[in-house]
């Protein structure tokens, strides 16, 4: 009775790993497929000219403030040196 239940213990430990090797051999040949597939979709488009589509037409405004402040600790230490 007791070797029956091993055996059995045996062969339910033994299926669940090969059914748990087979899901992540599946897993991973999906992630290897849909990896190929992506890097083909995005060697196919072409950003530069989807750029041009996208900006034709359209105006660029770039608008820049610079400004210059003395830090507390540096303005004394140039009033020092005078």
């Amino acid at each position: 009775m007791v070797e029956q239940r091993k055996k059995r213990t045996n062969w339910m430990k033994k299926t669940f790993i090969q059914a748990i090797e087979q899901a992540d051999k599946t897993k991973n040949n999906i992630n290897i497929i849909l990896a190929k597939e992506f890097r083909l979709f995005l060697d196919s488009i072409k950003v530069d000219e989807l750029l041009k589509k996208i900006i034709d037409g359209q105006t660029i405004e770039i608008n820049t403030v610079i400004k210059f402040s003395p830090q507390k600790t540096a303005a004394k230490a140039v009033k020092k040196e005078y």
